[in-house]
């Protein structure tokens, strides 16, 4: 019987704890709290979740650095009442993108592993709370709900996909992409003719070498000096697209590696190209790969290795691989 009415308290305790929820008023005036020297990501973070509780609900919000609040956090509470003491620098999120969305009484807290983390959790509170949809870039529908009580919840999310594009001309719009949580699509759109659309410019966020990169690395120019940089094909040296479709390297030849991996090295150190503002500012991924079309070398190094593993392939990822190991934080 005691256990019985310890756990009966224990549910009543546990209900009671979560309250009635976080109330979004009409004209009621906010603060939207981030870190005082929070990063551009986290002050337009900030600003979109603003604009779009104004939209919806009428409430009136302007955001506020504060020194208390942790570097990947988001604070929404009324205006006026003692909130500093509710805000915490210790964050329950951690994981590259991930967010959380803990609301009660008090307030609506988003935090994040990262800035984009944040991002995305402002986005996902619009769509799982307050409705908001977006179509494409230009269909969107962001009903007005007026005064709007929020449940009481803690969320967590994590994507299991690391990097996330979706190569589709509408998704080259960065705006979408971001709202759609799409961290790799920062493309952009180019018509060439009426109703003839293209994909054209941009980058792949995230991304450097992007495919077929062997000529990126080893300049076919080189083919009148270096022949022997450039595959072996019946006994001769095919110059690069020549006419017995030599259009690879000799991957086993050392000079061969050691360009590859000064040029990588040099160019991993240049700053990424326009990009979003949700995006990396430094590529993680690179890819490393032959060019389109057939032509690998038959000399006797490459050849080997290519029997030995079966295929074409074993020559390439033996190359591949050498260079994986010099940049151990590269993928």
């Amino acid at each position: 019987m005691k256990h019985c009415i310890a756990f009966i308290v224990f549910l009543l305790v546990s209900f009671h704890s979560l309250g009635n929820g976080f109330m979004i008023s009409k004209n009621q005036k906010y603060i939207i709290y981030i870190k005082q020297d929070s990063p551009k990501l986290i002050h337009y973070a900030a600003n979109e979740m603003a604009d779009y509780l104004a939209q919806t609900t009428g409430a009136l919000c302007k955001v506020k650095g504060v020194g208390r609040c942790a570097n990947n956090q988001l604070v929404v509470k009324v205006e006026g009442e003692n909130t500093l003491a509710f805000l915490s620098n210790t964050l329950k999120a951690s994981a590259y993108d991930e967010y959380m969305i803990q609301i009660d009484d008090s307030g609506l807290t988003i935090e994040g592993g990262n800035a984009r983390g944040v991002l995305y959790g402002v986005y996902a509170f619009l769509e799982d709370f307050l409705q908001c949809r977006w179509y494409s870039s230009e269909v969107r529908n962001i009903p007005f709900s007026g005064t709007t009580r929020i449940k009481p919840c803690n969320i967590r999310y994590k994507s299991p996909v690391k990097w996330r594009e979706v190569f589709y001309y509408e998704l080259c719009d960065s705006y979408i992409a971001g709202i759609l949580k799409l961290n790799g699509n920062a493309q952009r759109q180019n018509e060439i003719a009426p109703n003839r659309f293209t994909i054209s410019g941009g980058n792949h966020a995230g991304w450097g070498y992007w495919c077929h990169s062997l000529y990126s690395m080893v300049s076919p120019s080189l083919y009148n000096s270096h022949p022997e940089y450039f595959p072996e094909i019946k006994g001769r040296r095919i110059a690069p697209a020549g006419e017995e479709g030599g259009t690879q390297l000799c991957l086993t030849n050392p000079d061969v590696l050691k360009l590859s991996i000064e040029k990588l090295r040099n160019v991993m150190n240049k700053p990424v190209a326009y990009m979003p503002i949700w995006a990396d500012s430094t590529a993680t991924y690179w890819s490393v790969s032959q060019m389109d079309g057939n032509g690998n070398c038959t000399c006797d190094e490459c050849k080997y290795l290519d029997e030995y593993d079966g295929s074409p392939s074993g020559s390439i990822l033996n190359y591949v691989n050498k260079i994986a190991n010099k940049f151990p934080d590269k993928k």
